[in-house]
């Protein structure tokens, strides 16, 4: 029992027998504590020694020699550093009065006490020669436990770093190169974007860096760094689309995103979000129509169709029902399709389920594809398809397509049908009943020339002006009026110059004469102007005049917190991108998480030349001030 000391007192009484182990101090403790290159020296009042008893590794491990009150058993050794530091150690003693105690140049680094069982420490060792001591001390009275400290599996890293930076397209990393480096040294790399390109961000051992051009690194362990950097648009934004947390624009024959980005819906390869626009389609593929949904995203490429991002409902249409988060075919290239629309919604009877589904006109008719429990697809069944589907036949006079929540619009010669769920008048057609197969709204000829499907309301620009129908409560059909209606409402005039329109939960925005004015719930700024009030008519986000040319809407419902819902509005606004509402998903593009209750430029989307003429606003008094990083002019 007195394997602590290196004395042993016995009474004999019968028969006794007595063995004792020696062996080399540095070999023996050198081996229990599993670091070759250290030479081990002991101190104080008795030596460490080597035990099978008490070990972390199951091995061995060195303990503390028996001592008594006031006196120590200490073990050191001495290492070069830079390095990384572990080790495991234990104590069984009286708690607060005797310790087990690491030093490192004699000042204390660490210490435990009472009955702590094994624990790892770590500590950096500065560059140099150190001495590294571990003691066990006794203080002047009372004993506990078994009055002994233990030491295992110490572990010294001083390899050298090594910091791989990728190689970068459109502008440099500076600050360091790739190569070996101490440990812990500490670095600062420089993103500087080339002449027509702007910064998109950090990955790897950079990414908490986000948006800022600084990356600070310690080499504590070996990096990895890319940066981003991306084009700046060089014609005009010609199309936008808002989903639920990202938002995506066609600029220059390409596609790019930004926000939220957990399914792939930004189609840059990652599921990683961005407060930016990151290019999806690269520019010149010949884009000409993006939209986007909860989680997925398509465009029309070049007369096909790609999608991309969630694929669970087959939303994708590409034959099956995964995610991707880079665009995947949906229809080829030269099948004549000339615009496309993505939904999303709930199928309430699955437990809270969400579904989507996506649409496209194509040769003058409308194929759709996903989920398809409401009759959504429009093919007169509720079979959901994970490839496109004939909803309006081939030269049918389909010319715009939308779709909502569980249902579908189309503009057809110049009517509007829709099909789909139709609980809540959103077919338009004055009854309450789902239609697997398409309905009249608008008859052939009314003059009517964009399309837009909310969650459970419709939109239709007619002839210059905008007709709403369907859910109301929130005053999103924009007359005047807090409720719902089975057949078209004016929300706008006829003849007021309305040539876009978009729906989003509960709220509804329109291009009229240049500029965007909007209307329904007014939550969380998507009004875009200024408050955060409900309004049941129209008002202005964009003045007129602005050269704005297309509009788009983006929600996100919980299920599961009714009432609790992101919302907000996009706008292509003489050429450049500008986004007002929620944006805790980065949505506005802006390289912030903030909402706005105005609009607000999307990074690398505006066209500066124009920017002076356009967000130019009087404030009384000879104030004038921009919606422009700066603020007052």
């Amino acid at each position: 029992a007195a394997a602590t000391g290196v004395s042993c007192e016995i009474q004999v009484e019968g028969t006794k027998k007595v063995t004792a182990r020696f062996a080399p101090l540095s070999d023996a403790i050198t081996q229990s504590l599993d670091l070759a290159e250290a030479v081990w020296t002991d101190g104080g009042d008795a030596f460490w020694f080597a035990q099978e008893r008490v070990t972390h590794d199951g091995v061995d491990a060195a303990q503390s020699g028996g001592i008594g009150d006031n006196q120590t058993s200490r073990l050191t050794t001495s290492l070069t550093g830079p390095g990384y530091l572990s080790f495991w150690w234990k104590v069984s003693s009286e708690y607060g009065g005797d310790y087990l105690t690491f030093y490192l140049d004699d000042v204390e680094k660490g210490a435990i006490t009472g009955e702590s069982d094994w624990t790892q420490f770590n500590y950096f060792i500065p560059p140099g020669v150190h001495t590294l001591a571990w003691s066990y001390e006794k203080d002047l009275n009372v004993a506990g436990g078994d009055d002994a400290g233990w030491l295992d599996q110490v572990v010294f890293d001083n390899a050298n770093r090594t910091l791989v930076i990728d190689p970068t397209v459109g502008g440099i990393i500076s600050g360091a190169e790739g190569g070996h480096f101490p440990p812990n040294s500490e670095l600062t790399l420089v993103a500087a974007p080339a002449e027509g390109h702007y910064f998109g961000g950090w990955s790897g051992d950079c990414a908490s860096a986000g948006l800022a051009t600084t990356c600070a690194l310690i080499m504590d362990t070996d990096k990895r760094v890319s940066a981003t950097f991306i084009a700046s648009l060089v014609g005009k934004a010609t199309a936008v689309a808002a989903g639920g947390g990202h938002g995506c624009a066609v600029a220059d024959g390409g596609v790019r995103c930004w926000g939220e980005n957990g399914s792939g819906q930004l189609g840059n390869g990652t599921t990683t979000a961005s407060l930016i626009p990151l290019q999806s389609v690269p520019a010149g593929s010949g884009a000409s129509s993006v939209a986007a949904s909860w989680y997925h995203t398509c465009a029309v490429v070049d007369g096909g169709v790609k999608c991309w991002g969630a694929g669970n409902t087959g939303q994708l249409g590409n034959g099956t029902y995964s995610s991707s988060s880079t665009p995947v075919e949906a229809l080829p290239a030269g099948s004549g399709a000339m615009a496309v629309a993505a939904g999303s919604g709930f199928n309430w009877n699955w437990g809270y389920s969400s579904i989507h589904h996506s649409c496209a006109v194509v040769e003058g008719g409308v194929k759709c594809w996903g989920d398809n429990s409401s009759g959504q697809l429009g093919d007169g069944t509720t079979n959901s398809s994970a490839i496109p589907v004939q909803a309006i036949p081939k030269n049918g006079g389909g010319t715009a397509i939308a779709t909502g929540g569980s249902h579908s619009c189309a503009v057809i010669s110049g009517g509007v049908k829709c099909w789909g769920a139709g609980d809540n008048g959103q077919l338009g057609n004055g009854a309450t009943k789902s239609s697997v197969k398409p309905v009249q709204a608008l008859p052939a000829g009314s003059g009517a020339t964009a399309i837009a499907a909310g969650y459970l309301h419709s939109c239709a620009v007619v002839a210059g002006g905008v007709q709403c129908w369907g859910e109301g409560g929130s005053g999103q059909l924009g007359h005047g009026k807090i409720n719902s209606s089975f057949l078209p409402v004016q929300a706008i005039p006829a003849g007021s110059g309305a040539t876009a329109v978009a729906a989003g939960y509960s709220h509804s925005c329109a291009v009229v004469a240049g500029g965007v004015r909007c209307w329904g719930s007014g939550s969380y700024g998507e009004l875009g102007n200024g408050t955060t009030q409900t309004s049941t008519t129209p008002v202005q986000a964009i003045p007129v005049g602005s050269d704005a040319t297309a509009v788009a809407t983006g929600w996100n419902y919980q299920p599961y917190s009714p009432g609790i819902q992101s919302s907000y509005s996009c706008a292509v606004v003489a050429g450049g991108v500008q986004c007002w509402g929620s944006g805790g998903s980065g949505q506005l593009g802006n390289g912030n998480s903030n909402s706005s209750l105005v609009p607000v430029w999307t990074q690398g989307l505006a066209q500066r030349d124009a920017v002076d003429i356009l967000n130019l606003q009087i404030l009384g008094a000879g104030r004038v001030t921009s919606n422009l990083p700066g603020g007052d002019c």
